[in-house]
């Protein structure tokens, strides 16, 4: 498969250790710990190994088998640790019965014929190269000819199959893989038909890139089975930006300067527009938004108890009705710029930041400006150390330049050369970005061009040799604005 063909398809390749970075957190881990508790008696290892032979697997973009093999190998050296433990050379007699964990507890759905087969094939080849290791062992041929087993791999599309019809979502433990990754500007029409197919009914449905399919119909097989597990490798556009209110529904993420700043978001359920129809399908849902009730009917406050009739909504809301500037309330002292940016209207604000609907990249550009910043380490608190950013006596009392449309976009492009050097850190958290220790000097060097030409909004020379010059000049602003 050349490039062109793999990046349509939006196939690509996981790595062994992508692959147990899944594995282990899904069910690998849980496995070893089990293991280990087992190993009081032969009674506990024999019921550990009926488990191993029990579960039961699918990656329905399984590709050539990699997460298969890998997950079948693991299973296979588990179940070699049990057999050594309970059997010695010299009793294993019929050595077949108790080697039992099976390449038919492993199903696969894949698009392409070629790697559809090249699957079937790792599959045995892990297997007896895992009989051999066993054999080895024991001394004796464990050999499987002529092959017993299969490897449950169908040639289809995932979208476009029931996956209950190669094994029932009742019988399945684990789905597992990584999914082909398209976004949803790129798609071609055959992929945007699969997953209108899948997500039809959902609301802005054009947004939601091609991976978005098999979280849905992953999530349909969890609806019938609640013990059923899950997990793909993917980019964190699946639980970030607009994506996550269409995909997840009620999921949000939720930003409070902590978060913000280390990049941690939090997530909350957000049922303001919530359907009480879709609310009653959701047990759990229910449960706790009775708990809120309980909960608010509890409180010592009026105000609170007043809202218990509505335990879907917020006590206080901080919700824009488009995207925004965010403004961490607090910050560390060690950091020449207080980090801000801009948020997409789905990304919920708690009261630990402020925010700026409608901001442009002008107004960013004033804010993370050194200007600002020398500002608010003149006139605003401290929470400890820390700068304390309020809207009262930094934002509101703040004197803005008065420009002309030139300085404006001045200001604006050079603003934009912040934002555009950030991306090639998006991976960064600010708190990192900013740090006194480790931020880039590109950054550095764009943030001093942008408080070049910031102060020049202000008609002042690029000549400014300390912040007590800047915020003497934007005091005498502000004196001459509360005498107008």
């Amino acid at each position: 498969m050349d490039q062109e063909e793999r990046r349509s398809l939006g196939a690509h390749y996981t790595s062994e250790e992508n692959i147990l970075k899944v594995l282990e957190a899904l069910f690998l881990d849980d496995l070893y710990d089990e293991f280990e508790r087992s190993k009081n008696t032969v009674r506990e290892l024999e019921s550990f190994h009926e488990k191993l032979a029990s579960l039961t697997f699918l990656d329905s973009a399984c590709g050539s088998g990699n997460f298969l093999v890998m997950t079948y190998q693991k299973l296979r050296e588990l179940e070699f640790e049990v057999l050594k433990m309970i059997h010695d050379s010299s009793q294993l007699r019929m050595v077949d019965i108790f080697v039992k964990v099976s390449i038919d507890q492993f199903y696969g759905i894949e698009y392409e014929e070629f790697p559809t087969e090249v699957a079937k094939v790792s599959m045995l080849l892990i297997k007896h190269l895992m009989d051999q290791r066993v054999s080895n062992h024991f001394g004796f041929n464990l050999i499987d000819f002529p092959v017993k087993e299969n490897a449950n791999i169908l040639n289809a599309n995932a979208l476009r199959v029931d996956w209950n019809d190669l094994i029932d979502a009742v019988n399945l433990d684990y789905i597992i893989g990584n999914p082909p990754f398209v976004g949803a500007r790129i798609m071609a029409s055959r992929q945007k038909k699969d997953i209108h197919l899948v997500l039809e009914g959902i609301k802005n449905i054009g947004n939601l890139d091609y991976v978005s399919a098999w979280y849905a119909k992953a999530a349909d097989m969890i609806e019938e089975n609640k013990d059923l597990k899950a997990a793909f490798v993917s980019t964190n556009s699946i639980c970030q930006g607009e994506q996550v209110a269409i995909l997840w529904k009620y999921f949000r993420q939720w930003y409070g300067a902590r978060e913000f700043i280390n990049n941690e978001p939090r997530y909350c359920l957000y049922l303001g527009d919530a359907n009480p129809r879709d609310l009653r399908k959701m047990p759990l849902v229910i449960e706790r938004i009775e708990n809120v009730r309980k909960l608010r009917l509890k409180s010592k406050s009026e105000g609170t108890r007043k809202i218990a009739d509505i335990p879907t909504k917020f006590h206080i809301t901080n919700i824009s009705n488009g995207d925004y500037l965010l403004i961490p309330e607090t910050s560390s002292e060690n950091r020449k710029y207080i980090p801000i940016g801009f948020m997409n209207k789905e990304s919920l604000a708690s009261n630990a930041v402020r925010i700026m609907p409608n901001a442009t990249t002008y107004h960013f550009g004033i804010l993370t400006s050194n200007v600002h910043n020398a500002w608010i380490r003149m006139v605003g608190g401290r929470l400890k150390s820390d700068y304390r950013y309020s809207k009262n006596i930094v934002y509101n009392n703040f004197p803005w330049p008065q420009v002309d449309k030139a300085s404006k976009d001045n200001v604006a492009e050079y603003a934009k050369a912040v934002l555009n050097v950030r991306k090639k850190y998006s991976d960064w958290s600010y708190a990192d970005l900013y740090g006194v220790l480790f931020m880039p000097k590109d950054l550095i060097r764009a943030h001093r061009e942008l408080d070049k030409a910031v102060w020049e909004a202000y008609g002042r020379a690029w000549n400014i040799s300390s912040e007590k010059e800047c915020v003497s000049h934007l005091m005498k602003i502000y004196n001459n604005l509360i005498r107008c």
